[in-house]
């Protein structure tokens, strides 16, 4: 077996992650984008947001959430309002049936991460999600200088 780079192998991780929040998701009964809506929604600070701050949050197309909303307003699970700051926005609330629907989810959400950082350690979750902040960044900055092999902007 030969090594990989360390970039194959922070893909891979991220691959293991990624695939567990899924399946974790899967157990909820629901895709990704629906959770991303609904925990969005459950978790605003107000109660409200807007269609695109969950895409860009959740990296998901205008037209998945779209539809996912679309879903939720014909089940009486959502409500759409004109935002104050930008008239031709429009900002997601859930209605209290959709609150009623989302917020257990939110809960068990909440209570799974909990569970899994308190078994990795305070310390060590601070230490990696620092250093994934600090490679994040430094991911960025990398493709938007020349440095990165051979094409640059």
């Amino acid at each position: 077996m030969h090594h990989q780079n360390p970039m194959d192998q922070l893909g891979i991780h991220i691959g293991r992650i990624d695939s567990a929040f899924d399946q974790w998701i899967h157990k909820q009964g629901l895709s990704y984008a629906s959770f991303a809506v609904l925990y969005t929604l459950a978790t605003a600070e107000g109660g409200s947001c807007t269609q695109k701050r969950i895409c860009e949050e959740w990296f998901l197309s205008k037209q998945t959430v779209f539809s996912i909303c679309k879903g939720l307003i014909d089940k009486g699970l959502l409500e759409l309002h004109e935002s104050h700051q930008d008239r031709r926005e429009r900002l997601l609330q859930l209605t209290p049936a959709g609150l009623a629907h989302a917020m257990p989810l939110a809960e068990r959400a909440r209570a799974f991460g909990t569970a899994v950082f308190q078994a990795f350690g305070q310390e060590r979750a601070a230490q990696l999600l620092a250093e994934m902040d600090a490679l994040s960044t430094l991911m960025e900055r990398t493709i938007n200088t020349n440095d990165a092999s051979g094409k640059g902007s």
